[in-house]
């Protein structure tokens, strides 16, 4: 089978050693979903070793909400910078730890390492991993995908994201930041990121306090020639009709921008007449526009 589904299936540790012993057997596996089931950091470790195992094809590996922490990390650089036929890691719902993420970047720094996209949403990371998060962006030009939402990385883990993400080695498409505690202080490095990144295609920054400020700040950076991104999310940022001018001036100048998502601002009616004159412009492309004002409970 090249597909094993096993998702909160009652999994523990104790399964871990006969997982191992398939993948190292097993050449035709390529997609183990091992979410939701309590292996924990020792489960891991002894996955690991079928994981490194030469016989083993795994390309991607789902181990959400799993109960790993720090001390399987170390574990999985080994992991990273020997296998290399592994392209997808879904880590969500696990308390890494900026020390966690450490140990992890030595593996996502190594050339060996083949990984194009990972998943890091909730691992209770700060801005204190930021660098690292960095080197990794600026010396890997394979990882194309990085979900980091539901961290708190703050303004401050955005400016040191910021210089791997201009890195010319960085090859990044999507970036998704939902909910890590971003503001209009971050805005000048997005921007600056926009005008200078053109591979990046998707960002989201849904249920961040942006405000208009930040929006107007954005706006300069999605107008330059430079910025390739097609979807933007801006869900719950705190927006209202006073960023709606700069928007619509980025929909007149963007071609290639197809997705904004606007739900849960208070754009209103006037906010939205002053959208539309981008909207009509020859140069727009949007094809999804998600708008609705919020609503107060």
């Amino acid at each position: 089978s090249r597909l094993s589904r096993l998702q909160q299936c009652g999994l523990t540790a104790g399964c871990c050693k006969d997982l191992s012993s398939i993948l190292s057997t097993n050449s035709t596996l390529t997609f183990l979903n091992l979410n939701k089931n309590k292996l924990g950091d020792s489960g891991l470790k002894c996955l690991s070793a079928g994981l490194r195992h030469p016989n083993c094809k795994l390309q991607r590996l789902e181990l959400m909400q799993c109960g790993l922490t720090a001390g399987y990390c170390k574990d999985l650089s080994s992991v990273l910078n020997t296998n290399s036929t592994l392209t997808f890691l879904n880590l969500n719902k696990n308390i890494l730890g900026d020390s966690g993420l450490k140990h992890l970047s030595a593996g996502l720094r190594d050339s060996n390492c083949k990984l194009q996209k990972l998943w890091l949403e909730q691992c209770g990371l700060t801005a204190a991993c930021c660098e690292d998060l960095s080197s990794v962006l600026s010396t890997n030009s394979i990882l194309v995908e990085l979900y980091l939402s539901r961290n708190n990385l703050g303004d401050l883990g955005v400016n040191l994201l910021s210089a791997g993400l201009r890195d010319p080695n960085c090859k990044l498409q999507r970036l998704e930041l939902v909910g890590c505690g971003l503001t209009a202080g971050c805005c000048e490095d997005l921007s600056s990121i926009l005008s200078t990144k053109s591979s990046l295609m998707v960002l989201n920054l849904n249920n961040n306090n942006l405000g208009d400020s930040g929006v107007k700040c954005l706006s300069a950076g999605l107008r330059d020639p430079n910025c390739e991104l097609q979807a933007l999310g801006l869900e719950q940022c705190g927006l209202t009709a006073g960023c709606c001018k700069d928007l619509s001036s980025v929909l007149s100048t963007n071609s290639s921008l197809m997705g904004l998502n606007l739900n849960k601002n208070n754009l209103g009616d006037s906010g939205l007449k002053c959208l539309s004159a981008g909207l009509r412009d020859p140069n727009c492309e949007l094809q999804k526009l998600l708008h609705h004002q919020q609503i107060d409970c």
